[in-house]
C-alpha cells in the first residue's frame, strides 16, 4: 500500500510539472456523482465514486478547487461537504485505478438564501413604514414575499420603491413582520430565509384626532373642539366648496383643544377636517364634518325654518331643532330639513338653532332670531258655551297659535234678552275660559260672540254667536233650542235621563224635540238634560237641568187684587206634565162665573164685563197627568180690591 500511495504522488509531481496540466486537473477521466447537484445555501453535498476498480484508501476530494488552478490543496477522503457560501462551486476527484491517476470535476450551484436587511418605523396609530436595503442579498432574489402578521400580505419585486407602508387596524399586540427572498422558476430553491420583525407601535391611534363639536357663531366665527395628541402636529383645515381645503390653525397639544376660525358667512354650509402629521412625515385625515345653515321667516302667525341636508353616508343620527334654548322637534330622517312653527303669535320674537347629530361629532348652526308678523288674525278656531248651572255659563275659545307665550286679548260680547243686538260682556288678558254667572239657564238661552286682538294690535272679526241650550217642556214634549252651542256643527243631541239609583242616555240625532213615556211604575221624580256633541269630536255643550214630579201638583193662589196696580190682577193655577185642565169659578150661591180649559188663562176677577163683588170665591179644579190619572183640587180664595 505505501509502495502505491508513493507511486500516486510520484506521478501527480511529474504531471504538475509537465505542460500537459498548465490547464488544471479537469481532465475528466474519472468519475463520481454528486447529490444534489443545486440548492440553497447551505447546501449538504453527497459525493459517490463511479470509477471501476479505484483504491478508495486513494480518493481524495477537493471541495474548494477553482478551475484552471494547478495548486492542489485541502484535499480530504470525505464523501460530504457543506457549501455555506453562494456561487458555483467546483468539486475536484482525484484517484488511483489500475496503476493510472485519475482526475474527475463536477459543478454544484449554491443559492443565497440568506434574509434581506430591511428595517421599519411606527409612524403612529398602526402606521408603519418599512425600508428595504439595497444591498447584494436584496438584489439577488427575483421578488419578496412581505407577510405583515395581521393576515394581509403583498409581493415586492424589484421595480419598486424600498419603502413600503402599512396600516394596522388594531395597535393591541405585536405582530411580527415576515419578509422572504423568492426565486422564480426555481425548484432547487425557491425561497431563501426570512427576515422576522416583531413590531412595536410607538403612538397612539392618530385616527382618533376627530372633531367632537362645531358650532357656527352668529358673527361668522365657527367654534370646534378635537382631542389632540401629544406631540403629534395637527392642521386644522376647512372649505367651502368641498374639494379645496385651506389650513387655518396647527396645533401639537394633547387633550381636548378648542380652535376658531374666524371671517366666516353663518349662512353658508363649511367641511371641515383635520390633518395629523405622523413620524414617518405622512398624514392622517380625520372624516370630514360639515357646519349646519338655518335660516327662516314669517308669515301668517307661523314661523317657517330651514336648514342644510347632512351629507349622506356621515354617520348622521338626528337633527333637533331648538326654540329658545328648548327642544321643540326632534327629526330622524336625513332629507327632513323644514319645519313650521304656528305656536306663536303676531309680535314674538324667536332664537332658534338647529342642531345635528352624527355618530362621532355635533354640529350646530347659528342662532336665527325671528319675529312673528301675519297680514291679518286668523279666525278663531274654535269656540263654545255651555250650562254649567242655574247660574253660570261657561265660555270657552281657543286661539290660533297661542302657546306658551301667549299676548293676546280675548274679547266676548253677550246679546240683549230677546235681540240680536251684542254688547261687551267682558275683555280677557292671555285668558281663553270665562264664567258668566249673570244668567237664568231654565229660563232663557244666551248668546255671545267672541274675537280677539294680537299683539300687533290686530282684531279678528267677531265668530257667529254661540248659544246655550235652554230645555223646557211644551207636553207632552221635551224641547230645546236649535242654536249651535259652538262654531262647529252639532252632530248629535243626546238625552240624559236621570232618577234615583238609575240614569240613561238617549241618542236622538238631530231633533230639537223629545216626548218622554212614563208608567206608574216608573220612579216620581226624574231630571232631563240635553248633550250636544261636536262634528269634529272634540266639544260637548250641556242644556239646563229639567226637573220633573210625576206626583202632580197643582198651586192657586189665596188671594188677588185687580185693581189695575199691575200687581196679583189674575187669579190663574200653576201645574206642571199634564194632559188637559179645568178650572171652573163660583160664587158663594154656587153660581159659575169663570171657567177656563186652559191653564194660562185665568180669571181678571169680573163677570160680564164688570167687576165682581169683593169677598170669598170657590174654585174647582180637575187634571189629568200624563199617565192619565184624574186630579182634582177645590178651595176657596178672597177677592180683593
Amino acid at each position: 500500500m505505501k509502495i502505491q500511495l508513493l507511486y500516486i504522488l510520484l506521478t501527480a509531481s511529474y504531471f504538475i510539472c509537465n505542460d500537459s496540466f498548465s490547464q488544471g486537473y479537469c481532465r475528466q477521466n474519472g468519475g463520481f456523482t454528486i447529490s444534489p447537484k443545486a440548492g440553497c445555501s447551505p447546501l449538504t453535498v453527497n459525493v459517490t465514486n463511479t470509477v471501476p476498480g479505484a483504491d478508495p484508501d486513494a480518493l481524495t476530494y477537493y471541495y474548494g478547487y477553482v478551475k484552471g488552478s494547478n495548486v492542489l490543496s485541502g484535499g480530504t477522503n470525505s464523501a460530504s461537504v457543506i457549501f455555506g457560501v453562494a456561487g458555483t462551486r467546483t468539486i475536484l476527484q482525484q484517484g488511483y485505478s489500475g496503476g493510472s491517476i485519475f482526475y474527475q470535476c463536477e459543478d454544484v450551484i449554491v443559492y443565497e438564501s440568506s434574509p434581506i436587511t430591511a428595517q421599519y418605523n411606527s409612524c403612529g396609530g398602526g402606521k408603519v413604514k418599512l425600508s428595504l436595503i439595497d444591498n447584494v442579498y436584496l438584489r439577488t432574489y427575483d421578488e419578496l414575499e412581505i407577510k405583515w402578521g395581521d393576515g394581509e400580505r403583498e409581493t415586492w419585486r424589484q421595480e419598486r420603491g424600498l419603502e413600503i407602508e402599512h396600516t394596522y387596524a388594531s395597535v393591541n399586540g405585536v405582530p411580527i413582520i415576515s419578509i422572504t427572498g423568492i426565486y422564480r422558476n426555481n425548484a432547487s430553491c425557491p425561497a431563501g430565509q426570512p427576515l422576522s420583525l416583531p413590531v412595536t407601535f410607538q403612538q397612539p391611534q392618530l385616527n382618533s384626532v376627530q372633531v367632537n363639536s362645531l358650532e357656527m357663531k352668529g358673527n361668522g366665527v365657527l367654534e370646534m373642539n378635537y382631542v389632540g395628541v401629544t406631540g403629534v402636529s395637527t392642521d386644522v383645515q376647512y372649505s367651502g366648496d368641498g374639494n379645496l381645503f385651506t389650513t387655518t390653525s396647527t396645533r401639537s397639544g394633547g387633550g381636548t383643544q378648542v380652535t376658531r376660525i374666524n371671517g366666516l358667512d353663518p349662512g353658508q354650509v363649511y367641511k371641515i377636517k383635520l390633518a395629523s402629521k405622523d413620524l414617518c412625515g405622512g398624514a392622517v385625515d380625520s372624516e370630514v364634518v360639515t357646519s349646519m345653515t338655518l335660516s327662516g321667516g314669517s308669515a301668517d302667525e307661523a314661523n317657517t325654518l330651514t336648514w342644510n341636508e347632512y351629507p349622506a353616508n356621515s354617520g348622521f343620527v338626528s337633527y333637533e331643532l331648538f326654540k329658545d334654548g328648548v327642544s321643540i322637534k326632534k327629526f330622524s330622517g336625513i332629507g327632513e330639513t323644514t319645519y313650521t312653527d304656528e305656536d306663536v303669535q303676531c309680535g314674538d320674537n324667536f332664537e332658534y338653532q338647529l342642531v345635528a347629530t352624527a355618530d362621532k361629532v355635533v354640529s350646530k348652526s347659528a342662532p336665527v332670531s325671528i319675529k312673528t308678523t301675519v297680514t291679518s288674525p286668523k279666525a278663531l278656531e274654535q269656540a263654545s258655551v255651555t250650562v254649567l248651572g242655574d247660574k253660570t255659563v261657561g265660555i270657552n275659545a281657543v286661539i290660533p297659535g297661542s302657546g306658551s307665550k301667549g299676548n293676546y286679548e280675548l274679547i266676548i260680547e253677550k246679546a240683549n234678552p230677546g235681540t240680536s243686538t251684542f254688547r261687551r260682556l267682558v275683555t280677557l288678558y292671555n285668558e281663553n275660559e270665562y264664567l258668566d254667572q249673570d244668567v237664568n239657564t231654565g229660563g232663557q238661552s244666551y248668546c255671545y260672540r267672541i274675537s280677539y286682538q294680537n299683539a300687533c294690535g290686530q282684531r279678528s272679526p267677531a265668530t257667529e254667536p254661540v248659544c246655550t241650550i235652554l230645555l223646557s217642556m211644551s207636553l207632552p214634549s221635551l224641547t230645546w233650542t236649535s242654536e249651535k252651542p259652538f262654531l262647529d256643527d252639532v252632530q248629535e243631541y243626546t238625552i240624559l235621563k236621570k232618577s234615583s239609583g238609575s240614569s240613561e242616555d238617549l241618542p236622538v240625532k238631530l231633533t230639537t224635540s223629545y216626548t218622554p213615556k212614563f208608567s206608574s211604575d216608573d220612579p216620581m221624580e226624574f231630571t232631563f238634560q240635553v248633550q250636544a256633541d261636536s262634528e269634529n269630536g272634540q266639544l260637548q255643550s250641556f242644556s239646563n237641568v229639567l226637573s220633573i214630579s210625576r206626583n202632580i201638583s197643582v198651586f192657586v193662589p189665596a188671594a188677588f187684587s185687580p185693581d189695575g196696580d199691575g200687581e196679583n190682577e189674575t187669579f190663574v193655577a200653576k201645574s206642571k206634565l199634564f194632559k188637559s185642565f179645568s178650572m171652573s169659578i163660583l160664587n158663594r150661591w154656587g153660581q159659575v162665573v169663570f171657567h177656563s180649559d186652559d191653564i194660562n188663562k185665568g180669571w181678571d176677577g169680573t163677570v160680564n164685563g164688570v167687576n165682581a163683588p169683593v169677598g170669598s170665591y170657590v174654585y174647582r179644579i180637575a187634571v189629568v197627568d200624563i199617565i192619565d190619572q184624574t186630579v182634582e183640587k177645590n178651595g176657596t180664595f178672597m177677592l180683593l180690591r
